[in-house]
């Protein structure tokens, strides 16, 4: 069912053929496209689950080939934790579950780009890690922390959006679609992708 899904929301359109394909979910929607990326992998170039977890740890996941990752997160989330909580796992085990797909370094083991740690990750405060966005209206200034897993395949990344103090039902600035679209063209199908940190960024309007 879910391989239908691109080829049902594009019945007059031929997928490109440079596979520029990805899919984006909130909260079950999120929970989707993790699915999305166990089980049809060779369509989409990426998924991007916000405020969501992947499918429980029986479900099996097994993608044919690297996806890209970029997991956004709010550390005040009480419907999804940040931590995780039953049977939804957190925030940082999501990105490190789903980045061993790609080759990431996983687990307590895990490793990020820039000297970033698991703790800087999964601390739910402001970390001071150096490479942040402002996405959030709740929050003056940069609110949002980014990791990405070291140790990754050439053609699959893992990155994780930590936005300090938003919920389930966040309040986004401009910056936010202006920075997922930025991503989104920085990771095609079959790249090593692009990170990229605040000073690529302006601010947006956090009234």
């Amino acid at each position: 069912m879910f391989r239908d899904l691109p080829a049902a929301s594009l019945p007059t359109h031929r997928l490109p053929a440079t596979r520029l394909v990805h899919a984006l979910g909130q909260s079950n929607g999120a929970a989707m496209v993790y699915r999305l990326g166990c089980e049809a992998a060779d369509i989409f170039a990426s998924i991007i689950p916000f405020e969501g977890s992947p499918p429980p740890a029986d479900y099996n996941c097994t993608p044919s080939e690297p996806v890209h990752l970029l997991h956004i997160h709010g550390t005040d989330d009480h419907t999804v934790y940040y931590d995780g909580k039953h049977r939804d796992m957190g925030a940082v085990d999501s990105v490190t579950f789903f980045g061993g797909y790609n080759g990431c370094s996983t687990g307590a083991n895990a490793t990020f780009l820039n000297n970033a740690t698991i703790a800087n990750a999964k601390y739910r405060g402001d970390s001071s890690h150096t490479d942040s966005l402002d996405i959030s209206k709740n929050v003056n200034g940069y609110d949002t922390e980014v990791f990405e897993l070291a140790g990754c395949a050439s053609d699959g990344t893992a990155t994780l959006w930590k936005v300090v103090g938003e919920t389930h039902d966040p309040s986004l600035n401009s910056n936010y679609a202006t920075n997922v679209v930025k991503w989104i063209k920085n990771h095609p199908k079959g790249t090593s992708g692009n990170f990229y940190t605040a000073t690529d960024t302006e601010y947006g309007d956090d009234g």
